[in-house]
């Protein structure tokens, strides 16, 4: 099956499942960079869905604002949701939707979700 075949399939499944949700205005679909598994990952951000939401980590802050800003370029383009992980400031500098906070900075939220800039302010669970 094509590429372009299986991300549609991918989309109508995660609407679906998020169709009896109380949150239907978040984005059906969710691409976590990753450094080690996608050195390169503007390709797989091109291809997204519309609507679907891209957070950008990287450990190396070079490397971050390298990606978040080509990234925030293809998610206007696109019609996609930009969150940056772990910098509040890049956030703001590239206009994102959101922010995503480690699991350790959880506690972190409240002082984010009280600014004016409106963003998804997302959290790793990993425990």
């Amino acid at each position: 099956m094509p590429d372009t075949l299986h991300r549609m399939k991918l989309a109508r499944a995660a609407l679906r499942l998020n169709a009896g949700s109380d949150y239907r205005n978040l984005p059906a679909l969710v691409f976590l960079t990753d450094d080690e598994r996608v050195p390169d990952p503007l390709p797989a951000i091109s291809a997204l869905p519309r609507n679907s939401l891209v957070i950008v980590r990287a450990r190396d802050g070079h490397r971050r604002r390298e990606i978040a800003y080509a990234a925030a370029r293809i998610a206007q383009r696109r019609g996609l949701w930009l969150s940056i992980a772990g910098d509040a400031a890049l956030a703001a500098e590239t206009a994102a939707d959101g922010l995503h906070l480690a699991e350790t900075d959880i506690e972190k939220a409240p002082h984010h979700l009280s600014t004016d800039r409106g963003w998804l302010i997302t959290a790793a669970a990993h425990s």
